[in-house]
């Protein structure tokens, strides 16, 4: 899988390499350089995908240190709106600011991109975030609980609690592959992604993940 993907990314930066020749040969108010942006647009976008898919087939060498669950939280809201240019209605650092500290341990790295990605996942897929918590309950692991609202068009509610079911059947493509890097980085880390469903309308999302040890 990984000789095929590091293929189609050769491909993808030759046509992106022509797109960028064909750019500064049109002068700057040729109507047809919107074409070639749109192709620049598409390839890195395609890219990304590639760039996301090799996460779930790669096993990074792990390592163990202590860290703070909530500062690394707020780093990766900040990836996400920075990417996205929308935090799907919810102030991010205003809600990340009042979070309660915890410290856990487990690779930086991967947690780093567990959080991004679901993070990524919930604001492709959320009418609206209504909460973002850090939690850590007496005896049990630390939790990051992400509170959404359904769009109209949202999965139905028999089929909308259940990790598997997202995997399936969410929308976009691109947040179906956010979210089985996030699953799969997750338990990586020795952690668990869950889903619950408080009412018809809204999900939370929990990544649970062991405490400083």
């Amino acid at each position: 899988m990984g000789d095929v993907v590091h293929r189609l990314k050769n491909k993808l930066g030759g046509i992106h390499g022509f797109a960028d020749l064909l750019q500064k040969e049109l002068p700057e108010d040729d109507p047809r350089l919107r074409y070639v942006q749109r192709i620049q647009s598409g390839v890195d976008q395609v890219d990304e995908m590639f760039v996301r898919l090799m996460k779930l087939f790669r096993t990074p060498e792990l390592r163990r240190e202590k860290i703070e669950l909530t500062d690394r939280l707020a780093a990766a809201a900040g990836r996400v709106t920075g990417l996205s240019g929308r935090t799907a209605g919810v102030d991010f650092p205003e809600k990340i600011r009042k979070a309660q500290k915890v410290r856990v341990t487990g690779d930086p790295d991967v947690l780093d991109d567990t959080l991004f990605h679901l993070l990524d996942f919930t604001c492709q897929t959320a009418e609206t975030v209504w909460a973002l918590t850090v939690s850590a309950p007496d005896g049990r692991p630390a939790a990051v609980t992400i509170r959404y609202e359904l769009p109209e068009n949202g999965l139905p509610e028999n089929r909308s609690d259940r990790i598997s079911e997202l995997l399936r059947n969410a929308q976009p493509v691109e947040a179906r592959i956010s979210l089985a890097v996030a699953d799969r980085l997750c338990r990586l880390l020795g952690g668990r992604l869950k889903m619950e469903a408080p009412d018809p309308r809204s999900r939370c999302l929990l990544l649970q993940i062991k405490r400083e040890i």
